[in-house]
Parts: C-alpha cells; sequence; structure tokens
C-alpha cells in the first residue's frame, strides 16, 4: 500500500516544497548599526560554545546579527532558500561594475557604472568583468570566509577564484572577476545571488576566547593589517597591473584572423601566377606545334616536288629508251 501510495505521488507530479524556517533574529537595520556591533564583537567572541568548524546556517544567522559581520542581509521567510544554505548564504549583486572596452590594451577604455537592483549586465562574450557583491564583509577576528560562484554560473562556463579566503578582520567589499571563456552572451540581474560564502570558526585564541590554555605556548598572533582593509575595486585593480587587464582571447583571434587572411591572399597570388605561367606554357606548346605542323608540311610538299620531277625524268627516259630502240630498227 505504501510503495502504491508513493507511486500515485510521483505521478501526479507533486512539486517540493521550500524549508519552513522559525523566527530569526534582528539583523542589523543600518550600516551605522552594524559598525557598532562589530566594534563590541571584534575581539570577543559572543557564542564561545560554539565549537571552531565550519558554521551550519543556525550558528551562521545568529553570528551575522550579533557581529554585523555581513549588511545589509536580509532573508525572506517565506522563500529561505533564495539566501540560505546548509552550511552557506547568498551574496546579492550590487554596486560597482567595471570592464575595458576595446581590442587591445593600449586602446582599452575603462567602463564603469553602478549596478541597481533589477537592472541587467550583459556579461560578452571572452571577457573579464569586474563585480560588487552588495554586503560589506567585517569579519572578526575568528571568523573567516570562502566563497564561490552560484552552481547555475559555473555551469555557464563563468569562471572565478576558485575559494579564495577571506581572512579574519578583513572590512569591505568583496570584488569579482567574472570570467566568460564562453562564445554565449550572458545576462546577470543585480539583486539576486551571484555566489555563495561559507564562514569558518577558526581556533581560539586567548585575545577573544576568555577559557584560553595556551599550554604554554607563546606563538603570536598576527592580525589583519589595517592597510588591506575598505580597498576599493580601483585599488585592486592598481595593485594587480598598471595595465587594462582584459581577455586576450578576442585579440589572439583577430591575429588568427589577419594570419589567415593573409595566407589567403598569398595563395590566390600564387594561383594567378601559376595561371599566368599555365596561360604561356600553353602559347608555347602551340607555338612549337604549329612550328611541327609547318616543318612537316614543307617536308611533305617537297617529297611531293621532287616526286613529281622523278616521275617527269622517267617518262622522258622511256621515250628515250623507245626512240633507240626504233632506230636500231630501222637500220637493220
Amino acid at each position: 500500500m505504501s510503495r502504491l501510495w508513493f507511486k500515485c505521488r510521483r505521478m501526479v507530479g507533486e512539486q517540493p516544497h521550500e524549508p519552513k524556517i522559525g523566527p530569526l533574529p534582528a539583523f542589523a537595520a543600518s550600516d551605522g548599526e552594524a559598525i557598532a556591533l562589530f566594534e563590541h564583537t571584534r575581539h570577543k567572541d559572543p557564542f564561545p560554545d560554539i565549537a571552531p568548524a565550519l558554521l551550519n546556517t543556525a550558528d551562521l544567522i545568529d553570528y551575522i546579527a550579533a557581529t554585523g559581520m555581513l549588511h545589509p542581509f536580509t532573508i525572506d521567510r517565506a522563500k529561505p532558500a533564495d539566501m540560505l544554505k546548509p552550511a552557506s548564504c547568498g551574496m546579492r549583486l550590487h554596486g560597482e561594475v567595471l570592464y575595458f572596452e576595446g581590442r587591445e590594451p593600449k586602446e582599452a577604455r575603462k567602463i564603469t557604472r553602478t549596478l541597481e537592483p533589477g537592472e541587467e549586465l550583459v556579461l560578452e562574450p571572452n571577457s573579464i568583468t569586474y563585480v560588487t557583491l552588495e554586503p560589506v564583509l567585517r569579519l572578526p577576528d575568528y571568523i573567516a570566509a570562502r566563497f564561490n560562484l552560484t552552481i547555475r554560473e559555473i555551469y555557464r562556463g563563468i569562471l572565478v577564484g576558485t575559494g579564495p579566503l577571506v581572512d579574519p578582520g578583513f572590512v569591505g567589499h568583496i570584488y569579482l572577476p567574472l570570467h566568460n571563456l564562453t562564445c554565449n552572451e550572458y545576462v546577470l540581474t543585480g539583486g539576486e545571488p551571484v555566489a555563495w560564502m561559507e564562514f569558518t570558526k577558526i581556533s581560539p585564541n586567548k585575545s577573544w576566547h576568555d577559557t584560553y590554555n595556551s599550554h604554554g605556548r607563546c606563538a603570536p598572533y598576527v592580525p589583519f593589517p589595517d592597510r588591506k582593509r575598505e580597498l576599493t575595486l580601483d585599488k585592486y585593480l592598481a595593485r594587480a597591473s598598471s595595465k587594462p587587464i582584459m581577455s586576450s582571447i578576442p585579440v589572439s583571434i583577430e591575429k588568427a584572423e589577419r594570419s589567415v587572411d593573409r595566407v589567403r591572399r598569398a595563395v590566390q597570388r600564387q594561383v594567378r601566377i601559376v595561371g599566368a605561367f599555365s596561360f604561356l606554357a600553353l602559347v608555347a606548346v602551340a607555338i612549337a606545334l604549329a612550328g611541327v605542323v609547318i616543318t612537316v608540311a614543307n617536308l611533305v610538299e617537297d617529297s611531293n616536288s621532287s616526286r613529281t620531277d622523278l616521275t617527269h625524268q622517267v617518262s622522258n627516259l622511256e621515250h628515250e629508251v623507245e626512240a633507240l630502240k626504233a632506230q636500231q630498227q630501222t637500220k637493220r
């Protein structure tokens, strides 16, 4: 009976339901409130009983609410799976977009814009586009993060650095260089999650753990440097290279097309040259054949003339012989 009931449920095509979640803690309502929460908990773990490990959804949500480490951060309770997985949360696309236009770096033009929710961003084939994740990260000293693209973008063939680590103490936006190395044009929409981020609580240290036991060890904890906090996208690019950063594929394709065009023109020239030589060769052969024909005709004509002369000579000799015979008979 249970198997038949299960089969009937599958036949009617019952749709899977969104997971149901309970009440959510209050997240920071403003950036100022998020900063205040961060400063209060930056060096002091509010949940020391949570073990150092990859944070599950419940622990992650509590840390976001208590430390302000992501702002803004909202969850639609009717569709929690849009922003939450068992051990990660979604990072929406919103903010500065930057890319370079032009065929080669020396003629490239930097294009910047602000992508608002609902606006479309086109990722051109064989291009690199820098985008901004919406929330500001303010990671306390005891939490690290990693991120990667959503599964949809991965299967589209869009690439980003795999699993880059965001160290504890980092403050600022996350900027992603999206590499569209395919021949397809893709469209992203502002406000949609484009990446998933996971958070890991690192091993305890006396700086933020009241019951920390060093067991006689004295190695120092190295905090995140202030000079690397709150960097802009332009500063990241300036540190990376003084030249425009573009995909080399369009340039390589253009060079290959120019090479093919040069080879095509060279082949066409050779065909024309060979054709001209072939025509001259045919003319030469025709002239040679004509000379042979004329020579043979002359030889035939000379032969015919000689034969006629010989025939006349033979005929004259015959007449002379007959005349001699007649004289001989007369004398007798």
